[in-house]
């Protein structure tokens, strides 16, 4: 455990502080969630010849993106072990050294600004699931697609498009109401959010490394990086291994892959 110095304070006991009752259903932190919601669908449903079409690819992209989230957040419960701080968590028993909540908002904020670059792709058909997709090009360099997880300027200003980028925006808005009250309430000290945002900023490094693999390999991989670091997390904290809802996921995630394969069609835009 460090020291007190300021930058290891909790700013208030979380047991204490903690939102109760009916008050808790306000906690930015459910707005989030209601906002990551409302991205995904915004994101993966077209509207094509009058119909609504739900665009498969996306929906396994976000799939495949929200499984790599769920390695890396395993892998921080690894370096937690290491890094034994312990602040700030109930009873000072477990370890608490790497803000969760500051970490995935910032590879969230990633995964939608993806996802909402995938706007520009229109089915050709109608039909209410659409396995349609374009390979994405992997000519580009590895610090432009860094650039393009954080920037949409470049995007067109449809009405879907913009309807995204509001999204993105009350997103963003909300996270920071988020990160602010678990400071305020005691879940985490400063240097814990320092690691957090720190541990947030590689997740971003290697989700651009995963998205510039080629889409076939995408679930596959991921279905390996999730049993091996759940693994290695269970070792290290003495856990009983269980089978998990992420097992399951990773197995649907796999089965679109393949039949998106199988359902490809010729196109030229680039996605």
């Amino acid at each position: 455990m460090y020291n007190k110095n300021g930058f290891d304070d909790c700013y208030s006991d979380r047991t204490v502080a903690q939102r109760k009752g009916v008050s808790s259903l306000f906690s930015p932190y459910n707005f989030t969630l209601v906002i990551s919601v409302a991205l995904i669908v915004i994101t993966s449903v077209r509207k094509v010849e009058g119909k609504f079409v739900v665009m498969m690819n996306v929906v396994n992209n976000f799939l495949n993106g929200y499984m790599f989230h769920r390695s890396l957040y395993f892998i921080s419960g690894i370096l937690k072990e290491n890094i034994g701080d312990t602040n700030c968590s109930v009873n000072n028993a477990k370890p608490n050294g790497i803000s969760g909540h500051f970490f995935t908002a910032i590879f969230f904020f990633a995964l939608f600004v993806h996802l909402l670059r995938k706007l520009t792709f229109q089915p050709k058909h109608s039909n209410l699931l659409c396995f349609e997709f374009c390979e994405q090009k992997n000519n580009q360099t590895f610090f432009k697609t860094v650039q393009e997880l954080f920037c949409i300027d470049d995007l067109p200003n449809t009405k879907h498009i913009l309807l995204g980028k509001g999204g993105l925006l009350i997103y963003l808005f909300t996270c920071l109401l988020t990160m602010g009250d678990t400071l305020l309430r005691g879940y985490h000290t400063p240097r814990q959010v320092f690691y957090g945002i720190l541990f947030g900023i590689v997740s971003i490094i290697l989700y651009t490394l995963f998205i510039k693999t080629p889409f076939k390999y995408q679930s596959l991989t991921n279905m390996i990086m999730i049993i091996a670091s759940y693994l290695t997390f269970c070792q290290i904290h003495y856990h009983h291994f269980k089978f998990t809802g992420f097992f399951i996921t990773g197995v649907i995630s796999i089965l679109l892959t393949h039949y998106s394969i199988l359902s490809q069609t010729s196109c030229s835009k680039e996605e």
